[in-house]
């Protein structure tokens, strides 16, 4: 046979034959299968692992919440405490009780010499040492805006 009469029988082919030709090899629907899987796998250890990496940083803010809060609570009753400490030095018995320690002698009524004050004047008694000065202005905002740029551009070295 010639390659003429090969050439020939396969324009003559039959469609059931071209159809067998054209068909796709199995072997090549099943790699293009596979490569699909593939990729919706890699997509879908891709989202579980946002997933359980939104959970952690979720559950590490969630504990660092809990400590601060449990900070909070623990500072407050400090501040309580020594709230309470701070009022029993402050007592009246406990700066009497100091005040006798370091030779604090109370004074007995006939020793005290009172001293008369004289009223105060009051308000509308008092006058203003002079009026408020005016102040008026000897340049616009612009003037002044343009003045202390050119000082500042003169002050850089400009």
């Amino acid at each position: 046979m010639t390659t003429m009469t090969r050439s020939r029988q396969r324009l003559n082919a039959s469609p059931k034959r071209l159809a067998g030709v054209l068909r796709e090899a199995p072997w090549r629907a099943e790699t293009r299968k596979m490569a699909l899987l593939g990729v919706l796998g890699v997509f879908a250890f891709m989202l579980a692992g946002m997933y359980v990496h939104a959970g952690a940083q979720a559950d590490i803010e969630f504990r660092n919440e809990q400590n601060l809060l449990s900070q909070r609570e623990t500072l407050f009753f400090e501040v309580k405490r020594l709230e309470a400490d701070l009022a029993s030095e402050y007592a009246y018995d406990r700066m009497l009780q100091r005040a006798y320690a370091l030779g604090y002698v109370p004074q007995a009524n006939d020793a005290i010499e009172y001293v008369i004050v004289p009223p105060v004047a009051s308000a509308a008694d008092i006058v203003p040492a002079e009026q408020p000065v005016e102040i008026v202005p000897t340049e616009t905002l612009l003037e002044w805006a343009i003045r202390v740029g050119e000082d500042l551009f003169v002050a850089v070295g400009g």
